[in-house]
């Protein structure tokens, strides 16, 4: 079993957010360092991943990308909105 930073009641939180919003994400364990990753409800692609050393964007900034842009903001909203009411209540 991979041994995530996270607490079971934080990996609940995140499960509950992407399944209430719809969000398909996996969990990924890369060289020490596992990651929640969030994909598009377009075609699944890999856009963002969170850590508990950080995040990764896997878009390249270019103008034929602005849809996923746009997506990754529609997906981050609801974690930044738990994320943000969890660290006022600490």
């Amino acid at each position: 079993m991979i041994n995530y930073p996270y607490s079971p009641a934080e990996l609940k939180i995140i499960i509950d957010i992407a399944n209430k919003n719809k969000i398909p994400i996996t969990f990924y364990y890369n060289s020490g360092n596992p990651q929640v990753n969030i994909h598009s409800r377009q075609d699944f692609k890999k856009l963002f991943s969170f850590s508990h050393l950080g995040v990764n964007s896997y878009v390249p900034i270019s103008s034929s990308n602005v849809k996923y842009f746009n997506e990754i903001a529609q997906l981050l909203k609801p974690f930044m909105l738990k994320f943000q009411e969890v660290s006022v209540n600490v």
